[in-house]
């Protein structure tokens, strides 16, 4: 359990912290010098049969953001009262900001009891009681104690203990994320990066990423409050010997996550509480973990908000941040001398377009409610273009058996690397199905319908292009359709030519099998069946219909086996000079000539079998994929 002290400037937080540890947490020369806690200090301890872990932040106004860093990632709460001063300017902040953070867990400490009559106790009590009515520790104990005699420190001790339970509770499906505070070095150790553990847990020897800037490192050594471990986890302040990168590669409010949370981001839905009134786009710096970073608020239902309301917004930052799901904020001023609100995390792969409709906004509220697999039901359902599991996966920083689980349990079918919703399926795979049974009764002599003449059902759908094509790529792989060439048609359809048209490609199959790899122009194959070369292009052209030919050129058309075995001479040039071949090298293998060769490597390049780059080209895909070898279309 990590606890964070919260409270005004020399009400005796730290004091009360070394009584309970025994640790003097102001490990700075500074602070000691000048009896104040400037940056975090820390303290880790046993009192009566309990594990104690403090984060002691500082109480000045001016050391704010110092506070803010310390209580990511904490359990509980220690509000610290001088029973002489009472209630104070930063007593309230602090208190503002435990309370935007969400933490509901803590006890409270009027501390130097011993220094003041039970009058002025009890009206500080009740001072302080007052106070949290409106917070999430309202129903805190509040406990007088003194550091100096040892007043209250074992019912003190009770209270804390009794809120492990509750504190300690956490999921297995997470992910490890610890947010860094401090980096130092140490003579023959090395790199030490500390922090809370927000999730997860972490081992000797596991990789780990340094986010956002995604930086690969392995851990060498851990400490857990302070104690050497091989494991730890959520709920722990942690200290990671790390290998892998260097001392200005990394520092404190960076994250170090599990390496498949990879993904950073600059766009976070958000759902927030005001504490100021606050405007669309206003400037804002975004408090989160132990950083703060620059941005704007953009409100999604209104103009505008006054202290006490609730909004959704969308955070827009000026650099990439790792968040998940759920995380704790608070949002200060431009200036960072106020604090405006503070919330939670809702999506942190917010979308750049369309983030106020009304479709978004239903969305957003249903997400900043639902469970994770609730959740990813709701984003299913309502994601057109196909839903990127892995996307949401990282968005809850959940692992990757949990994430694999989660997808089993889906009521989905995979497209690509998206997922679309069972229902939404059926009713494309019906639709899909019945428009190519009408298009083959209508067009008997094609191989199959276009990708334009589908597209219509694509974009009735709400289907962007290249998620309408996973959907076809899909239903090609389990074979429900067919591919001849760029034509798509049910499995098993075969295209016939009328008999005037059969006849004459009983010759030109002759002829074309007769040339080998050269296929006859369209001028030589006008001589050979006595036609006018017109009508000879448009004879051959209902045969590309027909998935017989394809056309190559203006005056080439190559039978789809001639373009396979052409197309295995290129993946055999790509393997050979590792994806960089050249006009000559297939000239020279192909031996078909310098101008059927560039005539050809166009085609390629066009249909995506090749790839050009200056004067070198490389294998995209198959040529089975493009060419099938199968039998002929009947005729």
């Amino acid at each position: 359990m990590i606890i964070a002290t919260a409270g005004h400037i020399d009400h005796g937080k730290t004091t009360l912290i070394k009584a309970l540890t025994g640790v003097n947490a102001d490990r700075l020369a500074e602070e000691q010098r000048r009896g104040m806690t400037i940056d975090l200090g820390f303290a880790y301890g046993r009192r009566n049969g309990l594990d104690l872990a403090f984060v002691d932040v500082p109480g000045h106004e001016r050391f704010i953001r110092n506070m803010l860093a310390g209580v990511s990632g904490v359990d509980a709460v220690l509000l610290v009262v001088a029973a002489d001063d009472g209630v104070m300017p930063q007593t309230r902040e602090h208190l503002e900001i435990v309370d935007l953070l969400g933490l509901d867990q803590g006890v409270v400490a009027i501390t130097k009891a011993d220094m003041v009559d039970a009058d002025r106790l009890a009206e500080v009590e009740l001072e302080v009681s007052s106070l949290l009515t409106s917070t999430g520790l309202r129903n805190s104990p509040i406990q007088p104690v003194s550091g100096i005699t040892g007043l209250g420190l074992d019912e003190l001790t009770d209270h804390l203990r009794n809120l492990a339970p509750e504190t300690s509770l956490q999921s297995t499906n997470n992910a490890f994320r610890l947010a860094i505070d401090r980096v130092f070095t140490i003579d023959g150790a090395g790199l030490i990066a500390t922090g809370a553990a927000h999730s997860g847990q972490v081992s000797v020897g596991d990789s780990l990423r340094v986010m956002p800037s995604g930086s690969l490192v392995r851990v060498r050594s851990l400490r857990a409050h302070d104690k050497p471990v091989t494991t730890a986890g959520r709920g722990q302040r942690i200290a990671v010997n790390l290998t892998g990168v260097s001392r200005d590669e990394i520092g404190r409010g960076d994250w170090l996550s599990a390496p498949h949370l990879d993904l950073p981001t600059d766009r976070l839905d958000i759902r927030l509480r005001a504490t100021q009134p606050l405007r669309h786009w206003d400037a804002i710096r975004f408090c989160h973990g132990a950083a703060v970073h620059e941005g704007r608020l953009a409100l999604l239902e209104t103009k505008s908000i006054t202290p006490g309301e609730t909004a959704l917004a969308q955070l827009v930052l000026g650099g990439p941040v790792q968040a998940v799901h759920g995380d704790r904020f608070v949002l200060r001023n431009a200036g960072n001398i106020t604090t405006v609100a503070g919330g939670r995390v809702i999506d942190p792969f917010s979308p750049k377009r369309g983030r106020a409709k009304p479709e978004r906004l239903a969305l957003v509220r249903q997400l900043a409610e639902l469970d994770l697999v609730d959740g990813a039901i709701a984003e299913l359902t309502a994601t057109r273009n196909g839903f990127d599991l892995h996307l949401y996966s990282v968005g809850r920083g959940i692992s990757p058996d949990a994430q694999a689980e989660l997808a089993d349990g889906l009521p989905a079918v995979a497209i690509g690397d998206s997922l679309i919703d069972q229902d939404r399926w059926t009713s494309l795979k019906t639709e899909i199905t019945e428009f190519l049974s009408r298009y083959h009764q209508e067009h008997p002599d094609k191989a199959g319908a276009g990708r334009a003449e589908l597209a219509d059902i694509g974009k009735s759908a709400g289907l962007s292009g290249p998620a309408f094509e996973a959907v076809i790529n899909r239903l090609v792989s389990n074979r429900h359709l067919g591919r001849a060439g760029s034509a798509i048609a049910l499995s098993g359809h075969k295209p016939r030519l009328a008999p005037a048209d059969q006849k004459l490609w009983k010759t030109c199959e002759k002829l074309f099998a007769e040339a080998g790899l050269r296929p006859p122009r369209v001028r030589e194959l006008a001589e050979e069946l006595n036609l006018e070369p017109k009508v000879t292009e448009r004879f051959l052209n209902r045969c590309v219909g027909a998935g017989l030919v394809l056309k190559v050129a203006d005056n080439r058309y190559f039978p789809p086996l001639v373009l396979n075995r052409l197309g295995m001479i290129a993946g055999e040039l790509d393997t050979e000079t590792q994806g960089a071949f050249t006009v000559r090298d297939y000239k020279d293998r192909s031996e078909i000539g310098r101008n059927l060769t560039i005539e050809l490597l166009e085609f390629f390049d066009r249909t995506g079998l090749t790839h050009r780059s200056g004067e070198t080209r490389r294998l995209k895909r198959s040529p089975e994929e493009l060419f099938p070898t199968g039998e002929n279309p009947e005729t």
